[in-house]
């Protein structure tokens, strides 16, 4: 009963250790990714979104004017050179990296609630006067009108007007373009994003902020990041009870070795299957969280596919760390098999010539005893019935003394007697 209940605990105690180390390599991983901010900053800066957005951005931003056909044409270009001379992508980069460190101070215990603040006005005024010294410049190219005619300065607008009237200033309209440029709340719907702005829904549908809805998100993170010690150790208890709780040393070593081999080899699956995932999953343009074609494409896929080439390769670092200490475990036990000893060794690792016999399959008859069993009717020569150095057996060493302590003659089947009839008088 003992042996069945041992039996049973180190199989549970094998279930808990693999599913332990399973754990651990998903918690180390994470430790090593999502939080840190370091690593979610390369992420945003290596996948070029920066760029990105902002041209993903001015080839959809609409300005509303009331335009006819003329000379002057506020086209895409046009917005898209304001948008990318106004927002630089390093300042960009600049401001997002903020947020990222507000949030992971709020995470981390350091900041009640996300710490951040990020001005646009700046950029708002600059895109506007960089739109609107292009059109400008496209005004200034007008040709002179001939006669005053239709075109006076009472009638002359900027998009509608196919030459400039002698003596008229586009000024007070480019201005007016200006300030109908900064106050569209299409382009600019907020001017100053700080920590208080982020919020979320909750179940009442009324919007809180973060800090308050998800109040136990930095207590999860302070775990989290404290896990892969604790599963550590649990990992390091469960190894010290295979070898001394397992019938053998050399037994509990190759469960050890086991259960690295198992996590080692799925770990290592998953980080050479993160490629062609990506591109079945999200490897073509598809809508994402509600964006459409160009900006998954653009902004989403390229970010991804970072993250998965990320993982990928933390999975094959750890899951080739697991199988090369399982390998060596491995080979040291074959190395050392010809040492087993029937004391320290499993039945199943022993041989068939290994196993122990008992008496009676050992037991032979001493050479010495005598018995009553009729003799042979011949008897062998002397030469060949006398143990001397030349005929010994081939099982016996030359370098061992030829004492008769060191034979041991395997028992014979008893010869059939033969007796002697006495001749037969002819006569």
């Amino acid at each position: 009963m003992k042996r069945v209940a041992k039996i049973l605990g180190l199989g549970g105690a094998m279930l808990v250790y693999i599913a332990l180390l399973s754990i651990l390599v998903n918690s180390i991983v994470l430790k090593a990714t999502v939080m840190r901010s370091s690593v979610v900053k390369s992420w945003l800066g290596e996948s070029g979104i920066y760029t990105a957005i902002v041209n993903e951005q001015a080839n959809r931003s609409e300005i509303q004017q009331s335009q006819v056909e003329g000379a002057v044409q506020l086209t895409a270009d046009d917005i898209a050179s304001a948008m990318r001379d106004a927002y630089d992508p390093s300042g960009l980069q600049k401001d997002a990296e903020n947020v990222i460190d507000g949030v992971y101070a709020w995470l981390d215990g350091s900041a009640s609630s996300p710490q951040y603040n990020v001005d646009f006005s700046k950029r708002q005024m600059a895109f506007a006067d960089q739109l609107t010294q292009n059109i400008a410049k496209k005004v200034d190219s007008l040709p002179a009108c001939e006669s005053d005619g239709t075109y006076s300065s009472k009638n002359f607008t900027l998009f509608s007007s196919t030459c400039l009237p002698a003596g008229v200033s586009a000024v007070p309209q480019l201005t007016n373009f200006e300030k109908g440029i900064i106050d569209q709340p299409q382009l600019f719907p907020e001017v100053v994003y700080s920590g208080s702005d982020l919020k979320v829904k909750d179940a009442s549908g009324s919007s809180v902020s973060v800090a308050t809805a998800l109040s136990w998100l930095p207590k999860t993170y302070k775990v989290a990041s404290y896990l892969p010690y604790v599963l550590g150790v649990l990992v390091l208890l469960i190894i010290t009870v295979f070898v001394l709780f397992s019938s053998s040393k050399r037994y509990g070593l190759r469960r050890v070795a086991h259960g690295l081999t198992f996590v080692g080899a799925l770990t290592t699956l998953a980080g050479l299957a993160l490629g062609p995932l990506y591109s079945t999953v999200v490897g073509t343009p598809v809508n994402f969280l509600g964006l459409d074609e160009g900006y998954t494409s653009t902004i989403v896929n390229p970010i991804l596919k970072l993250i998965c080439s990320t993982y990928s390769r933390d999975f094959l670092v750890i899951g080739l760390s697991m199988i090369t200490p399982a390998l060596v475990i491995y080979g040291a036990l074959i190395f050392t098999r010809k040492k087993i000893t029937v004391v320290d060794a499993e039945p199943s690792e022993l041989s068939a010539n290994e196993i122990p016999m008992s008496n009676d399959e050992l037991s032979v008859p001493d050479i010495g005893t005598k018995t009553d069993q009729p003799q042979a009717a011949t008897e062998l020569p002397a030469e060949e019935t006398s143990f001397t150095q030349e005929n010994l057996p081939n099982s016996i060493s030359e370098n061992q003394p030829t004492t008769e302590s060191n034979f041991r003659v395997k028992a014979q089947p008893p010869q059939r007697p033969v007796t002697r009839r006495p001749p037969m008088i002819q006569g």
